[in-house]
């Protein structure tokens, strides 16, 4: 809060604030939604198109959990890529525009929460998909 507001200017601010977040709020929450739904899609069309390359791991030697390892693995990596690159564009957004959003410590919170839902999500559908599907069907399918 800067020190030279009055009580009028405060209201004024205040209120802005709040009008901000009731259009952003709304804007944020469907953007999360669009997230699950695309991390849920993009994980298994991914682990669909690795399924037999798992396959042949798995009758190499491979357990389920290490074809799981492969996968969490590549999840992570495109995690961090991805926070690397949203970082950056917080970085450069927040400097050169005037907004009332900043970041700190229950938006690092956020990003935290939302990332460890991202790799669990990537954990659970490798699972399903990989569970569901025996490695000898896989590569008598083509």
């Amino acid at each position: 809060i800067m020190p030279s507001l009055v009580g009028s200017e405060m209201c004024i601010r205040d209120r802005y604030i709040k009008e901000q977040l009731y259009v952003l709020l709304p804007i944020a929450l469907c953007i999360f939604i669009l997230t699950l739904i695309t991390t849920v899609s993009v994980v298994s069309i991914s682990v669909n198109g690795q399924l037999r390359a798992y396959a042949v791991f798995y009758i190499c030697g491979a357990r389920r959990k290490d074809c799981l390892l492969i996968s969490a693995v590549y999840s992570l990596i495109v995690c961090i890529f991805s926070g690397v690159l949203s970082l950056c564009a917080l970085v450069f957004l927040t400097h050169k525009t005037q907004t009332v959003i900043h970041f700190g410590l229950y938006e690092a919170a956020a990003i935290h929460i939302i990332l460890i839902i991202f790799l669990c999500l990537s954990a659970i559908v490798p699972m399903t998909v990989m569970h569901r599907n025996q490695p000898k069907d896989i590569l008598k399918k083509e």
